[in-house]
């Protein structure tokens, strides 16, 4: 006798043997016991989760002898047909190999027929999403107004795939993926029928690997059989499956927060040994770390984690007594090494230095402890549980890497050329209360700062003449006159010509001053700094007055002391403008 997979022995063949679509049975049940049942319906969903079992159930419902009923008999010549897939009203298409117009063509023929012994003409065309557009759009009319007697059922793996004018004429119903704890609740039923020793770890790994599809589940069950039909161990259902048996992940994780690098690279070793994927192997170490902090997080919430009961103890026995924050932690850092293994050459190299780095993580001190620590430090106490070290030197001034700047006269004789060399992102960052504003508070009379205050009305009228001044060395700015010596080049020299120019600097003088200038442009060598090296200068001495303030500062000082820290830089969060 020909062998029959598990797949096709133990289908469901009533809506309620149907595992996991809840949502979907109830309401097909409730709209034939209703009468309201649709001439077009779409079952859409994932490989493996019913959805052609569920057709066929809808058909035995609707044709069966006591029917149209939500629970067919099973025993009718109806019912015995479909099951048996040799009933001649319930036609089975297989979309992707008649996906033609013409094989629409044909089908349409066969419709206005009615049926050869059963109530409906019923046709079921799996993966219809395959057709052709020409044959989508040879089916419109009649998928729209089809006789009393037809009934079309579409399954498909890609809904999106299919016209909307096909959608709008059916009932869609999606079917989700199975919970991994109903398809372990299944396998268990069917191996205890089959009177096989299952070990529930290896149904569980089963399970989890079917990844919501029933029919893989049990096709993987089946693979299983094959390998020892008497009885299944977890060890030997990993090791023909390639994949990593739970206790591995649990000796891996356990390994690195107990901070044993050494178990978390034997564990690889195993893993590797088994011939697992590695890449499928840190995926599988990273849902598990996620499974580890929903549990330290959620404890009393079982939904959340897709495993079985005795895994959930398992979990729940590492977890006890660590810090979710540190759980969380280790998720986002093996997260990120986790794509790394993926795309690199030696996955196994990469997966192992990250369980030796995380291995040695160092525990994380609590915000709350830092602020405590702080806070006693302020009001003048040695926090306790500081370092040793750090309490010893408390008195000692904290080693600060600070940058001795010249004085503000110093700078301010510095060359020309010197001041351009200055390091913009060498000078100091902190805010300092009481600094002067520019040109706000200076003497009206100074000609450097109302020079500054031109060119900031230049800038915002005429881009072009404030790149063009704005290296211009100043000799003269008063009420009546405006001097500028421009560097020496071919085309400033066409520029400074330009009456455009002198007047619209006039006209910028005029709108801070009040009075419109005589304006003078040259071409050649200034006894004085641009405005540029002027306000470069100025900056400078601000932020290295404000780089020495913030080290100095009380709270630096603290910090230093209670991690036994030194000071390597300042890092500026402003700047003026």
């Amino acid at each position: 006798m020909t062998y029959l997979v598990l797949a096709r022995r133990f289908r469901p063949q009533t809506f309620e043997e149907i595992v996991g679509q809840e949502h979907v049975t109830q309401t097909l049940q409730n709209a034939i016991r209703s009468g309201r049942v649709a001439h077009a319906f779409l079952f859409a969903g994932a490989r493996g989760v019913g959805k052609t079992t569920a057709a066929r159930v809808l058909a035995k419902a609707l044709n069966c002898a006591e029917g149209p009923t939500e629970r067919p008999c099973g025993v009718c010549d109806q019912c015995v047909g479909v099951a048996e897939s040799r009933a001649v009203d319930v036609q089975e298409i297989d979309g992707a190999s008649n996906n033609s117009v013409d094989d629409v063509r044909a089908l349409r023929e066969t419709v206005p027929y009615r049926p050869a012994s059963a109530r409906y003409k019923i046709y079921i065309v799996d993966e219809v999403h395959m057709l052709t557009t020409s044959a989508f759009n040879a089916l419109l009319k009649t998928l729209e107004e089809p006789p009393e007697h037809v009934k079309f059922v579409f399954a498909t793996t890609e809904p999106h795939k299919i016209p909307v004018t096909i959608l709008s004429r059916c009932q869609r119903y999606d079917f989700r993926l199975v919970p991994t704890s109903l398809i372990l609740q299944r396998l268990q039923e069917i191996t205890s029928s089959e009177g096989v020793d299952a070990d529930p770890a290896a149904l569980s790994l089963l399970a989890r690997e079917a990844e919501g599809s029933m029919r893989d589940a049990l096709s993987l069950l089946d693979q299983a059989l094959a390998f020892d039909a008497t009885r299944l161990r977890a060890d030997e259902v990993a090791r023909f499956l390639g994949v990593a048996d739970r206790q591995l992940l649990l000796q891996i994780s356990g390994a690195v927060l107990r901070g044993d690098a050494a178990s978390a690279l034997r564990a690889v070793e195993s893993a590797a040994t088994y011939g697992c994927d590695l890449t499928r192997f840190a995926h599988d170490l990273l849902r598990h770390l996620r499974n580890l902090v929903v549990i330290a997080q959620c404890p009393g919430d079982r939904d959340l984690i897709d495993i079985s009961d005795v895994e959930v103890q398992e979990l729940a026995a590492q977890v006890e007594g660590r810090d979710a924050a540190e759980l969380h932690r280790l998720f986002l850092l093996f997260s990120r090494a986790s794509e790394e293994v993926a795309r690199s050459q030696q996955p196994r190299l990469v997966l192992e230095m990250t369980l030796a780095r995380l291995s040695s993580l160092e525990p994380m001190a609590s915000l709350a402890d830092l602020s405590r620590r702080l806070e006693q430090l302020g009001a003048g106490r040695t926090p306790r549980g500081a370092p040793q070290a750090a309490t010893e030197r408390r008195g000692a001034a904290p080693a600060a890497a600070t940058m001795h700047a010249p004085t503000r006269a110093q700078q301010q004789s510095t060359a020309p050329n010197q001041a351009h060399r200055t390091r913009a992102d060498e000078t100091p960052s902190l805010p300092r209360h009481g600094d002067a504003s520019d040109g706000a508070d200076a003497a009206e009379g100074d000609p450097a700062t109302l020079w500054k205050r031109v060119l900031a009305e230049v800038e915002r009228t005429s881009s072009p003449l404030y790149h063009l001044v704005r290296q211009a060395r100043l000799v003269e700015a008063s009420p009546t006159r405006l001097w500028l010596v421009l560097p020496d080049a071919p085309f400033i020299r066409d520029e400074v010509k330009s009456q455009t120019r002198r007047d619209a600097l006039a006209t910028a003088f005029e709108s801070v001053t009040g009075s419109r200038p005589e304006v003078k442009l040259e071409v050649g060598k200034g006894s004085e700094m641009t405005a540029f090296e002027h306000d470069h200068i100025e900056k400078a001495a601000r932020r290295q007055d404000r780089r020495q303030e913030a080290s100095s500062h009380a709270a630096v000082r603290a910090s230093l002391r209670v991690f036994d820290g030194s000071q390597l830089d300042i890092k500026l969060v402003d700047d003026d403008k």
